[in-house]
């Protein structure tokens, strides 16, 4: 059978083809870029949105057999290992002689799971993929490994963190190959479409895994080349929103060059950024520019669990907050909680932190239990303790229904959107049932803030405490 793509990349789903709710979806930039780059130097690449169209697994082995590609590619990320593992596997088994390789992030920081759960695949893609499938397409059918990519048949070579050199100059990549995926049917569901202005992170957080994944060095973009994308974009799909896909967009170099330009168009945008590097002057350049939501990481209103996790939050954060309010940007942040050696005395201060920011003017969260992410400084941490006989369970996550039950709306749409907690129990003092709970109450004083507002530290630590059946005063 004649080939009719030479690769075809694969956004994996979460799940199985089950009905369960895609509330956030993601585009997948990586795989975009990666396409793109291929195309560049002759490919011909098809993209299989799994994620966003729910393909069964039927489906999917026939489109593939329709296509007949040389080599075929999925991403993977922790949450939904087991299932992009099964999925390689079951390629595998339909269509032998099809070359199959994993990659993403979990994959560059935990190659030794991926092979555990997909043992017959061909190879693992470490760090960027775009020159690394490049090269692995154009020797096929000979697979051999080199920096950036694990052969599984090369037996001289062992799976260690062998990461792809970084790519400096991110402006000589061609544009995301939008067309190969249904743009329309993210915008359905986000009127915000994905950009992004750099890769990589300089800081050292030990709750994440950027650190390895980019080895804390940032590369950008120049801002002409992000404007002539956001153009495209607005003239081929009306989309005038967008969300800079960035780890903080407030160190771009190039920053106050692009609000200068793009205030004088048509078009708004968001991005994450740490608060810390919010300049409070340019926040009038920020608002001209029609950037209308800024998001931060703020973690932990408890300076010992920043301490700990190596992100001090600095004492002007509300002051920036009141000032974004001020110039009609909203804020949103977001918080951990149940770190490993978090008390409820921690937790109530992060409580009071949210509080605080509240009545400054701060507009949206989003709290998140604590998650030992592969690569993270804390999930070493655990392995150091437990072993890695217990690594398995500080990998798995569990779906809860709990939103279904709920009366207010507003916490019912954050609970069901954010839907999975540890399968392992992460702090000392909580389940990671009992940090859901302990969630869904910090939910509560949020949209109420101004009934908790004139509670005591320990009316706030009675209250998060009987959500989980403990009293406390």
């Amino acid at each position: 059978m004649i080939a009719l793509v030479d690769c075809v990349l694969i956004n994996s789903p979460d799940e199985l083809y089950s009905e369960h709710y895609i509330a956030d979806p993601k585009m997948p930039l990586g795989l975009l870029y990666i396409a793109s780059y291929l195309q560049s130097h002759g490919a011909n690449v098809s993209i299989i949105d799994c994620y966003a169209h729910k393909y069964t697994p039927e489906r999917l082995i026939q489109t593939l057999k329709n296509y007949n590609p040389s080599l075929v590619g999925l991403n993977i990320a922790t949450p939904n290992r087991r299932v992009v593992c099964k999925l390689a596997e079951m390629i595998k088994e339909k269509m032998p002689r099809t070359m199959v390789i994993i990659g993403g992030p979990h994959a560059t920081c935990l190659p030794q799971d991926v092979i555990k759960h997909a043992p017959h695949i061909d190879g693992i893609v470490l760090g960027e993929g775009e020159q690394v499938v490049l090269r692995v397409l154009n020797n096929l059918p000979r697979i051999e490994s080199f920096p950036g990519f694990y052969a599984t048949a090369d037996t001289s070579a062992t799976i260690k963190m062998d990461i792809a050199p970084r790519i400096e100059d991110l402006d000589s990549l061609p544009m995301p190959a939008y067309d190969l995926i249904d743009v329309k049917r993210y915008v359905e569901i986000s009127p915000e479409l994905y950009v992004a202005a750099s890769r990589g992170c300089p800081y050292n957080c030990s709750f994440c895994s950027s650190p390895v994944l980019w080895e804390r060095n940032v590369v950008f973009r120049s801002f002409r080349n992000v404007l002539k994308e956001i153009l495209f974009l607005k003239d081929k799909y009306a989309i005038s929103s967008f969300y800079f896909y960035d780890a903080n967009i407030l160190i771009w170099p190039e920053l106050k060059d692009f609000c200068e330009k793009i205030s004088q168009l048509d078009i708004r945008w968001t991005a994450e950024a740490c608060i810390n590097d919010l300049d409070k002057d340019l926040i009038p350049l920020l608002a001209k520019a029609k950037c209308y939501r800024l998001s931060f990481g703020l973690e932990s209103g408890s300076r010992k669990i920043q301490e700990y996790i190596g992100k001090i939050i600095e004492d002007d954060a509300k002051e920036k907050i009141t000032k974004l309010w001020e110039f009609g940007i909203a804020s949103r942040a977001f918080f951990i909680i149940g770190f490993p050696n978090e008390t409820i005395h921690d937790i109530v201060g992060t409580a009071q932190y949210i509080i605080d920011l509240c009545s400054a003017g701060l507009s949206d969260i989003a709290i998140f239990p604590c998650r030992p992410y592969p690569g993270a400084r804390l999930f070493q941490d655990y392995l150091n303790i437990y072993g890695n006989a217990k690594m398995e369970q500080l990998l798995q996550f569990e779906y809860v229904e709990d939103y279904k039950n709920e009366s207010d709306g507003r916490i019912k749409a954050k609970l069901h959107r954010y839907d999975t907690i540890p399968h392992f129990q992460i702090n000392r003092h909580f389940s990671s049932l009992e940090i859901r709970s302990i969630i869904k109450a910090m939910y509560e004083i949020f949209y109420n803030y101004k009934h908790f507002i004139n509670m005591s530290n320990g009316e706030i630590r009675h209250f998060l405490l009987s959500k989980v059946g403990r009293k406390g005063n």
